[in-house]
């Protein structure tokens, strides 16, 4: 895909009139082996350590959709098989699952040594929604915390195709409808939204093993919706 190599490039550009530096890596994180190459070459610009690690690349491989209902009928069990089963590819679970579960697993695990070289000053490593109690207890004795984000709608590749910029930044156009009432009045959260949330994970000790939702209170309107 043309957006994947362009964004790297970009940062890169973008980091030489900047303070700090920022560093764009294409990588597959679907493969083990690429988390390991990411994780050797950080390691090679930032061999004191680093902070905090944010697994945050995901796909969406093929929708599901629900049967189809007719006056006051209710799908059968069969109609369920078909939209469910039949209808969907085999890709769509192995591709995404490959990336969304799999990847952070691989870039969480390649990076303790240079997370736990921060332990001191209590690193982090953010996981995904199912692994991440699990993951924090396993690090325990590691000094290292892991909590999780659940977002609810925010302008994404994933959410919005096709709207990204340069940077890999999206945005939700006016007319785009998703179904969803939000009590925030919005459409969707924005990067700052997101951003001071990372940033109180990473900066509150006290908080370890945690996901937390950020949807606007959507999931409180349409309660086990998504």
């Amino acid at each position: 895909m043309p957006l994947v190599p362009r964004i790297p490039r970009s940062y890169n550009q973008g980091a030489t009139d900047r303070m700090g530096s920022l560093i764009g890596v294409q990588a597959d994180i679907s493969k083990k082996s690429e988390a390991a190459r990411i994780a050797q070459h950080i390691a090679s610009l930032e061999p004191k350590g680093i902070t905090a690690l944010f697994n945050n690349a995901g796909i969406m491989a093929g929708q599901f959709k629900r049967p189809a209902t007719s006056g006051n009928s209710q799908p059968t069990a069969q109609d369920f098989v078909k939209t469910l089963f039949d209808d969907v590819p085999e890709e769509s679970f192995t591709d995404s699952f490959k990336v969304n579960a799999v990847g952070p697993y691989w870039l969480t695990v390649a990076f303790l040594p240079l997370l736990e070289k921060w332990k001191n000053q209590s690193a982090n490593a953010s996981a995904n929604g199912v692994g991440t109690a699990a993951l924090a207890h396993e690090l325990l004795p590691l000094g290292i915390r892991v909590n999780g984000i659940a977002p609810g709608l925010f302008p994404t590749e994933m959410a919005s195709p096709g709207t990204s910029n340069d940077l890999g930044i999206s945005s939700v156009p006016p007319d785009r409808e998703y179904g969803f009432e939000s009590p925030a009045n919005r459409s969707g959260g924005t990067r700052f939204d997101m951003g001071t949330l990372a940033l109180f994970l990473v900066s509150n000790w006290f908080v370890n093993g945690e996901t937390v939702l950020i949807d606007g209170g959507t999931l409180l309107r349409h309660p086990s919706s998504y």
